[in-house]
């Protein structure tokens, strides 16, 4: 008896599968494929934002055609119904991006409702993460007044400290299809983060947004560049990558220029701005060459500074902050000289001007011989809003050595820094304050 109501449960189980079907699953973010993005390099002036595309011919294509949010059986029913093609170009000043979407239905903003839109998410990294409006963007294409042959909408909306506002400089222009619409859009690179991105790629998710609102039970349709999640998690490490074509490989100019430094580890890297256009420059030490590498650097897009003789120099490191005051970044590079008996240490101030390295500041901060070191101590007061005062101070007393004793290298020669400051003789500090367009000694 016991099996027979067995069987007859398990029929009945069957039966009810098979009259009422499980729910579909809804789609997560996560399923889109990571699609990294490459934009050309073009001439200033060659975009022309004007809703056309006949200036991203030969422009590489990114086509995004897996459903990240809603229901494949009753949401979407393929790519015809939502799917999105991107391209992106630049030049010295914008990135340029046309963002052609597919839809079998538009759907304008209603009441609280949105309506079909395109988010561009953008991540400056941990560089851009202490500034005013943090190190995470989003940029909001609606349809606007393209309906009526207008302009779109384009405006950020995260974070809440840009909300609603339309980019400075924002070029934009679109035009509805019979199968969609199209955006196309000029950036300005100062706005994708603060400082603008030069040669590294920035974190980028695309993501197009559906509700056709012909079905009461129709949810929201999404599909999207990465897997990455705009409403919840935000994380970067979800997002592809913006890439400017040639970019990565701006370090070869140097290298042919100086072909017997290829192979050679650089020292101490940094992203900063130092060019004075808003955009990151990469600035490293390759043996004794200070080397700033990036764009708008005047005829090339790289510059160095030789740095006494590679056989002297023995260990340096590479420090970067705002020391004038102008939101650019100094270059101070610390830098050991050895003459055998006695090693020298010295600072070297640098700032980017009118296309050049200009030596700023130029000190020499200790010395150490067999059993014996004298130091100056440094300080450096301000920056950033105003100009930092910097100070160099005499030790009281030395350690190992007298004035008898004391080895000076630089005694017979004709050297471009300050010279050591002694206990046993000269001025007991030396104070610097920036006029004129260098730091001079008061």
């Amino acid at each position: 008896m016991k099996t027979l109501w067995a069987m007859m449960a398990t029929v009945v189980g069957v039966g009810l599968c098979l009259q009422a079907p499980a729910q579909a699953k809804n789609a997560e973010p996560a399923a889109a494929p990571k699609m990294d993005l490459t934009a050309k390099s073009a001439r200033s002036g060659y975009v022309k934002v004007d809703g056309f595309v006949t200036d991203w011919e030969g422009v590489d294509k990114v086509e995004s055609r897996t459903l990240t949010r809603g229901e494949p059986e009753y949401d979407w029913t393929g790519p015809k119904d939502l799917s999105m093609v991107v391209q992106a170009q630049y030049d010295q000043t914008y990135i340029y991006m046309a963002v052609e979407v597919r839809d079998n239905i538009v759907t304008g903003p209603k009441r609280r409702d949105r309506g079909d839109r395109v988010e561009i998410w953008f991540d400056g990294g941990e560089v851009a993460a202490k500034s005013p409006h943090g190190r995470m963007r989003m940029l909001e294409l609606a349809l606007g007044d393209m309906e009526s042959d207008g302009k779109p909408a384009i405006t950020w909306q995260y974070p809440k400290s840009l909300k609603d506002q339309e980019p400075t400089g924002l070029l934009k222009d679109g035009s509805m299809r019979h199968t969609g619409y199209f955006f196309e859009f000029g950036l300005p690179l100062s706005e994708l983060s603060d400082p603008a991105p030069g040669l590294e790629p920035i974190g980028i998710a695309i993501i197009a947004r559906d509700l056709d609102r012909d079905d009461p039970n129709e949810d929201e349709a999404a599909v999207a560049n990465a897997p990455f999640d705009g409403r919840k998690k935000r994380r970067p490490d979800t997002m592809a990558k913006l890439r400017l074509a040639g970019a990565e490989n701006m370090d070869a100019g140097f290298y042919q220029r100086l072909p017997e430094l290829h192979g050679v580890k650089p020292t101490g890297e940094f992203l900063v701005d130092v060019g004075g256009d808003s955009r990151r420059e990469r600035v490293f030490l390759v043996k004794n060459r200070l080397v700033v590498v990036g764009f708008g650097l005047g005829d090339g897009d790289f510059y160095y500074y030789t740095m006494a003789t590679a056989d002297h120099i023995t260990h340096y490191k590479l420090e970067t902050r705002d020391l004038t005051g102008d939101g650019k970044d100094e270059m101070l590079v610390y830098y050991k000289l050895d003459h055998g008996p006695v090693v020298q240490d010295v600072l070297i101030i640098f700032q980017f001007k009118l296309d050049r390295l200009l030596v700023i500041f130029h000190h020499e901060l200790g010395n150490q011989g067999q059993g014996w070191e004298i130091n100056n101590k440094l300080t450096i007061k301000g920056g950033k809003k105003k100009p930092a005062v910097i100070t160099v101070t005499a030790p009281k007393k030395a350690t190992g050595v007298t004035a008898e004793t004391y080895i000076d290298v630089d005694q017979n020669d004709s050297v471009d820094w300050e010279r050591l400051l002694l206990p046993w003789t000269g001025p007991p500090k030396n104070t610097f304050e920036w006029d004129v367009g260098q730091y001079l000694k008061r």
